[in-house]
């Protein structure tokens, strides 16, 4: 099924605007609201779906709802990096090379979606390495102490 069809896509195309127009305007935090609304519908999409429970009865349901999710993780891939780029990068380096082309990638960040609609309708997005932690899991006994320094100022 088409991406930027989809029901996913939809439902996320008026948190890009909205970030674009946070962006325009300066508003930072707007902006990371707009992405996380995006990573938000991405992943309730995702659990509503559940592909680990229907891929026996209808794995192209599953097929679809793991395509429609990886192409809005891509995305926010892009997205981010205005603001983390080097999370951004470690996002899109789970996909491939030529996914991640100047092109497509200037492309997507100004809101045009034709040559990432193009490039997904002309071969299917391959995932090129195992899915990892994007960001080192803090020790609880470091987030405990900073909570006491917090406290204490």
């Amino acid at each position: 099924a088409n991406y930027l069809e989809s029901d996913l896509f939809k439902s996320i195309e008026p948190k890009i605007k909205e970030y674009h127009e946070a962006l325009d305007n300066t508003q930072f935090k707007k902006a990371i609201e707009a992405l996380m609304g995006m990573g938000f519908a991405a992943n309730s999409y995702f659990s509503d779906r559940e592909p680990w429970a229907k891929i026996k009865e209808d794995e192209a349901h599953a097929r679809e709802t793991l395509y429609h999710a990886s192409a809005t993780v891509f995305l926010l891939g892009c997205y981010f990096s205005a603001f983390l780029p080097t999370l951004a990068k470690n996002i899109r380096s789970h996909f491939e090379e030529d996914l991640n082309n100047d092109d497509v990638l200037h492309a997507i960040y100004q809101g045009d979606f034709k040559k990432f609609g193009e490039y997904l309708d002309s071969k299917p997005l391959k995932i090129m390495k195992k899915p990892e932690g994007l960001v080192p899991k803090v020790d609880k006994t470091i987030i405990k102490k900073l909570e006491e320094q917090f406290q204490e100022a």
